[in-house]
């Protein structure tokens, strides 16, 4: 008599619903109820280096919801996109009364950098001036790559004869490397 009924009195299914109007008019129409499905989030690590990499999210359902955050394009995440820090990725199914959103916490460690540098910014022929690498972010275990026969310590003396670029790069073994050029 009200033309309101509770959807939760019906079970799963397709049920037919019919309206009889007080001026005698009727009107059939069906509708479907669903269980809600239950979501998840997978292949996300709960952290990650700087690294520009795409990573695959895998979402149940697999289709029809949206997954959004810091880094997330589609259903890819990208840890250098994201940036540094905690991120919650989301992940919402269905529409109205019947959305449903789950979360996932991520952490992106800092980026890797490289700040390379010469005690002088000039030599006579003949000198001699300490060139090194500050770096700093990453994982903090540090290895020193350098071009022109140099170890891999982080800082070297060096005697060029005539201007000479001195390439580092430093790498932690799980971001990105950081290449820098000192002159």
């Amino acid at each position: 008599n009200t033309g309101l009924f509770s959807v939760s009195q019906l079970g799963v299914g397709v049920h037919y619903v019919g309206y009889l109007a007080p001026n005698g008019c009727t009107d059939t129409f069906s509708i479907e109820i669903y269980n809600s499905p239950v979501l998840s989030i997978n292949g996300l690590d709960e952290e990650y280096c700087f690294i520009d990499s795409n990573i695959s999210v895998v979402l149940n359902p697999s289709s029809g919801g949206i997954l959004s955050g810091s880094g997330i394009s589609g259903n890819i995440f990208n840890p250098s996109d994201a940036g540094p820090g905690y991120h919650v990725i989301t992940y919402t199914y269905g529409t109205g009364n019947c959305m449903q959103s789950i979360d996932k916490v991520v952490f992106v460690n800092d980026e890797l950098i490289n700040n390379g540098y010469a005690l002088k910014d000039s030599l006579c022929y003949g000198e001699t001036v300490k060139i090194g690498s500050n770096a700093i972010g990453g994982t903090g275990t540090y290895v020193f790559s350098w071009d022109n026969n140099l170890s891999n310590s982080f800082e070297h003396l060096v005697n060029p004869l005539e201007t000479t670029n001195y390439i580092v790069s430093v790498s932690d073994g799980c971001s990105d490397d950081a290449i820098d050029t000192i002159t």
